[in-house]
């Protein structure tokens, strides 16, 4: 789901993205990434990026600090909100924020299980594939984490402000969209 989502829109780029400041974008984009399967997921995003872009555990390794923090930060608003509120997983107030790239992140606990994610600014190719699956891991470790129910649907939704790809990129998006 997470592979696909990113072909798609490195196609909408590719072919209606304007030239800014040496790569091509795309502004205000939506995603949707309902039940995903994190096995799954995590399978498909490692051959993805070791097959195009490099090897997906050095990439991950300069990012696993910051996707600790954010994980961190999101456990502690539930617990904050529990002390400070007596509120549960239903509560509004589960949100972080952050001046990097993922700027927000909220959890809402409904019907379904929501996880709302903005991000500013996000190179589609090199980057967008680990941040999916950061947030495919986070809604997943706050389901067993906080003991919620696993049969209700779950659903990621991504906004993003700017989607881009370098222009030095534009041989292997090429690649990836016509599906070699």
């Amino acid at each position: 789901m997470i592979v696909k989502e990113i072909k798609k829109l490195l196609k909408r780029i590719y072919y209606n993205g304007i030239e800014i400041n040496g790569t091509r974008e795309i502004v205000n984009c939506v995603m949707n990434i309902d039940n995903p399967d994190i096995e799954k997921e995590s399978r498909e995003v490692v051959n993805l990026y070791n097959k195009f872009i490099g090897n997906f555990e050095d990439k991950m390794s300069l990012e696993r600090t910051h996707y600790d923090f954010l994980r961190a930060a999101m456990m502690h608003k539930f617990d904050f909100n529990a002390f400070f509120f007596d509120q549960d997983y239903t509560s509004r107030k589960i949100v972080i924020h952050s001046e990097d790239c993922i700027s927000t992140i909220q959890f809402l606990g409904r019907e379904s299980n929501h996880l709302i994610v903005n991000i500013r600014s996000s190179d589609v190719l090199r980057l967008l594939p680990l941040d999916l699956l950061f947030c495919v891991r986070l809604i997943n470790d706050i389901i067993v984490n906080k003991k919620l129910d696993k049969s209700k649907l779950t659903e990621i939704k991504v906004y993003i402000t700017s989607a881009h790809y370098y222009n030095f990129d534009k041989e292997v998006v090429k690649v990836i969209i016509d599906g070699n």
